[in-house]
């Protein structure tokens, strides 16, 4: 993913750090002790979610999530297909299934464990990639 936006962070980061062009941009970034933008994304959208799982079914938005989630249960690519790709990714799909009988203030826990889980993932991803290239 080559986004405009990660490529002015890494020469940022790159320019904070007076490195050269050609230096890894993932050894860069993790330098600046920044992970990839994206897993600050995935939070938001999964809070997001939780919220609008704790609204009144009367609330438009409500209605709105339901028929988001019954277009893509039909096999369309939705917002909601990425949030259950999310929590899939984060070994958290039960909460996906069991969504309304377990929203509740411990479900905040999934979003920090979801985030912690990426974090450490990242690192990991970008710790194999030095040993590969020190090899």
């Amino acid at each position: 993913m080559n986004l405009p936006l990660k490529k002015v962070h890494t020469k940022f980061c790159k320019m904070l750090l007076g490195v050269k062009k050609q230096t890894s941009s993932l050894a860069t970034r993790a330098e600046c002790g920044c992970y990839p933008l994206h897993l600050d994304i995935y939070t938001s959208m999964v809070k997001y979610w939780l919220r609008l799982e704790r609204a009144p079914s009367d609330k438009l938005i409500s209605k709105a999530l339901a028929c988001n989630i019954s277009i893509q249960e039909a096999g369309l690519f939705t917002w909601t297909s990425m949030i259950k790709y999310i929590l899939k990714e984060s070994n958290f799909l039960d909460v996906w299934h069991n969504k309304v009988t377990n929203i509740n203030a411990s479900n905040e826990k999934v979003v920090y464990i979801t985030s912690n889980r990426d974090c450490k993932i990242h690192i990991s991803q970008w710790f194999n990639a030095q040993c590969i290239t020190i090899l």
